[in-house]
């Protein structure tokens, strides 16, 4: 993939992230949260987990500090996985 594509990729990862956020707190407010949460964490944990994978094979590949300091999109996906 090439790096133009990637970088609009993991942006677009990092704003779903941050609606799934915002519609979490929207549904808090309605009694129907409830029914939905077990789903929304299910879904969140999948997504998570395989971003997660993505993140640790490239600090191993390219190791932590040249990722942070080349790759600036890696340090918002890094305190994304620490939130989740």
């Amino acid at each position: 993939m090439q790096s133009t594509k990637y970088r609009f990729f993991i942006l677009s990862f990092n704003i779903l992230s941050i609606s799934q956020f915002i519609i979490l707190l929207y549904l808090m407010s309605n009694f129907e949260f409830f029914n939905y949460i077990d789903a929304w964490i299910k879904y969140a944990l999948v997504i998570n987990t395989v971003f997660l994978m993505d993140l640790i094979a490239h600090i191993v590949v390219f190791g932590f500090m040249r990722l942070m300091r080349k790759k600036t999109e890696y340090l918002c996906e890094l305190l994304l996985q620490i939130a989740a």
